[in-house]
């Protein structure tokens, strides 16, 4: 397993005296261009425009990753952040800005002139983070210096653990199709917007966790590997149907992240097949959504209905918004760059509103210590755009994590507010790295770093949220194991 935190050792003083000062040097650079694209090439010279300033923060914030860490890319909670910014604040422009002379439609709120600006706060946020990360990482560093994960308990001990895990998330998955709450959007709403429906859901999402924990023995006893085939099949078979692009990346994700921990490297040619299946069936799962209703009841499952509506929902999708290749990938980048709404909020908020202040904090985060089905009145965690603005018509877009930072305290808090949740994250690392023995703790890690591979964009609240989570988990596993001992 995967080593995060651990440092590539240096030859000598010199060559590390050399990258700390390489450093600074990619980051002055890095700005150099990003104030020169965004403040001195004309609005009219958009492409260009977009393309030096995106160009220049991927530069600047993987080059410093890529220097910190002696060239390696390691696994760990910043990292992943890092991955979900990229590719939803930093890619899609390059992509949108090449298109929008001929397809208006990519720039639907009507903020191209904001990509260069997206581009530089989003890299002064993310290096407020990854400076805070540092900051902590610093100190417990020294506790993991060249040790890897590796499994501390026999596999046998395992399996009182990984059997009811399995049961338990699976009774979850056949009570939400029972109750109607499987098909995403064709769901029974009494139940949804009940009390126990995120307890449920939440219970049914831990599923992922026993492939992932089978993948992570069986790089160590490939008899372990039959096993795991079985439950990533069963897996992708529960996932993929529900026609929830969120749970499909993750559960995707997730086995990239297995293979990214266990041999320390990226699997580039898979994710290269995932973008590529991605961009021309994400659209269509959204039709698919709708069409599932004509084939099948709301509490049934069946193979053959699914693939029927998928064939429906690719037809309507044709109908409505183009049927060739580049209406796809049209759709799919321009769903994927959430840096418009954050561009949005730079571009119009201090029009009409006042700063926050710190309000939709301190209204959320308290709420953080009472579950949902003890309180479902409390405030819902994730900051939707149209608390302000409505920009999408029966449904909400995101404030995203630096887009409420800015509404909160102007500039300033895209600074601060990523400055503390870098802190906050490499303590939620070093959590996990003082159980690095454990395969259960490193399969629950790798888990919910499925999670951040979306959270870039999510509200400082739902961060929090998911870290909980993963700590409770966590705790709760090794309760577990404890009792099981005793009896």
């Amino acid at each position: 397993m995967s080593a995060f935190l651990q440092k590539v050792p240096r030859n000598s003083r010199g060559i590390q005296i050399s990258i700390e000062l390489l450093k600074p040097c990619v980051i002055a650079l890095g700005f150099s261009v990003l104030i020169v694209a965004g403040g001195f090439v004309p609005a009219g010279n958009m492409i260009f425009r977009t393309w030096a300033s995106s160009l220049a923060a991927l530069g600047i914030i993987w080059g410093y990753v890529v220097l910190r860490d002696g060239g390696r890319l390691f696994l760990r909670s910043d990292v992943i952040v890092l991955v979900s910014l990229s590719v939803q604040n930093l890619i899609p422009p390059l992509y949108l800005s090449v298109r929008l002379p001929s397809q208006p439609g990519v720039d639907p709120y009507s903020v191209s002139d904001m990509y260069a600006l997206v581009s530089l706060v989003t890299t002064i946020g993310v290096l407020a983070l990854l400076i805070g990360y540092r900051a902590v990482e610093r100190r417990f560093h020294c506790l993991v210096k060249r040790k890897a994960f590796g499994p501390g308990a026999s596999e046998s001990k395992l399996l009182p653990i990984i059997i009811p895990l399995a049961g338990v998330t699976w009774l979850a998955r056949f009570y939400l199709l029972a109750k109607g709450a499987y098909y995403w959007v064709y769901v029974n709403p009494d139940f949804v917007f009940g009390r126990w429906f995120s307890v449920v859901f939440l219970i049914a999402r831990l599923g992922l966790i026993v492939p992932i924990l089978l993948w992570l023995l069986a790089g160590k006893n490939p008899r372990w590997r039959f096993w795991a085939w079985v439950a990533t099949g069963a897996e992708l078979a529960y996932v993929v149907p529900t026609g929830a692009r969120n749970l499909i990346v993750k559960t995707l994700g997730g086995l990239l992240l297995v293979f990214w921990w266990r041999n320390r490297r990226l699997p580039w040619r898979w994710i290269g097949v995932f973008v590529l299946v991605g961009l021309f069936t994400m659209p269509v799962l959204g039709q698919y959504r709708y069409t599932i209703g004509q084939f099948t009841a709301i509490n049934r499952f069946s193979i053959t209905s699914s693939v029927a509506a998928f064939q429906l929902a690719k037809e309507r999708y044709e109908a409505s918004f183009g049927g060739s290749y580049i209406d796809f990938v049209d759709s799919s980048m321009e769903r994927l760059y959430d840096g418009q709404h954050l561009g949005y909020l730079l571009k119009h908020y201090r029009e009409s509103y006042d700063w926050e202040y710190g309000r939709t904090y301190y209204t959320r985060v308290p709420f953080l210590v009472l579950p949902y089905f003890i309180f479902p009145n409390r405030p819902i965690m994730q900051v939707p755009i149209d608390i302000w603005f409505k920009l999408v018509a029966g449904g909400s877009s995101p404030a995203t994590f630096l887009g409420e930072a800015y509404i909160n305290f102007w500039y300033v808090g895209i600074i601060i507010i990523p400055f503390l949740m870098g802190i906050i994250l490499a303590s939620y690392d070093a959590f996990f790295i003082r159980r690095k023995d454990d395969p259960l703790t490193a399969a629950v890690y790798l888990l919910f770093a499925t999670y951040f591979l979306f959270i870039g964009n999510a509200n400082l609240a739902v961060w929090l949220g998911v870290m909980r989570d993963a700590v409770l988990l966590t705790l709760l596993l090794y309760l577990g194991r404890r009792v099981l001992a005793l009896l």
